[in-house]
């Protein structure tokens, strides 16, 4: 009896032994399988005709593994390329409509669902430094699924503490398709837009990075809500300009180029009025951006040394954006004038310069006469000025003066 027990347990080992083998395998089998869902696949899936379900279920699980492989990345360029990968299989190859959408919205609510579980892991991190690159990566992702399934996860990334993060979602919104939907006659589409536009605004208030305010001005759609949005957009740079408190003027040209692509779109050509105020908007920040140049060479006293107001970095921002708005207001003005800034600015001729500038933005002058910015009775630009230099920026221009070596 003992001898059979000791038989029947020893098989009862054995069978144990190989179940829990075979459970293994299965294990080991079902991971392989989804890990080897490879980029290649997925192309082949991108060009498909028709989608079937598990041609979905592998989209999906391809979205998972990236995932995966995001949170286990500590490698800058391990990260780069998993982003790089991600967004580029976000976006399907195959011309038929109904195939485009099958395969993006999968491909979307994959992201969706794989982001949300990875923030909540990234809370974990002890490397706050690599989890926010990770958050970053993810981000990026998640705006480049040009889809509108991400309307309310972009909007809801419009208040993160992170200027990278509300770049992006500024972006995401702004992408092709989204902004497509949102100026379509959808019959939700007018809510989204609102919703859109009432975050967007939200962020304007309190926003103080000059590249996501530029980034909100290539987002706004091309109508009177997105014209309004365009113009508070110039109001809070203008705002800066007065106070001396502007930085990254490169951002500002971004702005004027997104209007002067309006104009030349003629897209408000029969919308007089929205046209002369989006063109006013342009001049404002324009002419700030002109006195800021101008006005940049302080002198304290009559005999007092002249300080250079400006970094190099700004007066060289500042010297391109005067140099291509000339030529940009030229165009839209159908003035067939040469532009004179770029050799003005070259040998420093202010006057001149300020001739050239005055030719340009005074009533019935070249673009009064085109886009009526001025009441018919102005006798005066009326454009904002220029407020006192603040004490803070002579001294800072002083001790630039003092590192550099000169007394």
């Amino acid at each position: 009896m003992l001898k059979y027990m000791n038989s029947k347990n020893t098989r009862s080992t054995n069978f144990f032994k190989c179940a829990m083998c075979l459970i293994l395998l299965c294990c080991l089998c079902y991971t392989s399988a989804v890990a080897q869902v490879t980029k290649i696949e997925i192309d082949t899936l991108r060009k498909k005709h028709l989608l079937r379900q598990p041609d979905l279920t592998m989209i999906t699980d391809f979205v998972n593994e990236q995932f995966g492989k995001l949170l286990g990345a500590n490698d800058p360029a391990d990260l780069s390329s998993i982003t790089r990968k991600l967004v580029v299989t976000a976006e399907p190859l195959n011309p038929q409509p109904a195939t485009k959408q099958s395969y993006s919205d999968t491909y979307t609510a994959a992201v969706q669902n794989a982001y949300k579980d990875a923030f909540g892991k990234l809370a974990s991190f002890r490397d706050q430094e690599l989890a926010d690159q990770i958050k970053n990566s993810i981000v990026v992702i998640l705006a480049n699924c040009n889809n509108s399934l991400i309307i309310d996860d972009l909007t809801s990334l419009l208040d993160d503490k992170s200027e990278f993060v509300r770049y992006w979602a500024v972006r995401g919104v702004g992408m092709p398709v989204i902004q497509g939907y949102l100026t379509s006659d959808d019959s939700k589409a007018e809510l989204e837009l609102q919703k859109v536009i009432t975050g967007l605004r939200s962020l304007l208030q309190k926003e103080t990075s000059a590249f996501v305010v530029a980034q909100i001005v290539n987002t706004a759609p091309v109508n009177e809500v997105g014209i309004n949005l365009i113009k508070e957009c110039v109001t809070a740079r203008v705002k800066l300009y007065q106070s001396w408190q502007v930085d990254n003027e490169k951002a500002d040209w971004q702005i004027l180029q997104k209007i002067f692509d309006i104009i030349n779109s003629k897209k408000l050509e029969d919308q007089t009025q929205l046209e002369s105020n989006l063109v006013r908007s342009a001049v404002e920040l324009f002419s700030l951006a002109f006195n800021r140049y101008t006005k940049s060479f302080y002198s304290e006293g009559e005999n007092g040394k002249t300080l250079d107001l400006l970094s190099e970095m700004s007066r060289r921002e500042l010297t391109s954006l005067l140099i291509l708005s000339e030529m940009e207001f030229l165009r839209i003005s159908d003035n067939q004038r040469r532009p004179r800034f770029a050799g003005l600015l070259q040998k420093q001729k202010i006057e001149d310069m300020q001739n050239v500038f005055n030719s340009m933005v005074r009533p019935k002058g070249e673009l009064d006469r085109k886009y009526k910015i001025y009441p018919t009775d102005a006798q005066q630009p009326d454009l904002p000025e220029l407020g006192p230099v603040p004490p803070e920026v002579v001294q800072k221009a002083k001790n630039l003066s003092l590192l550099h070596g000169q007394p």
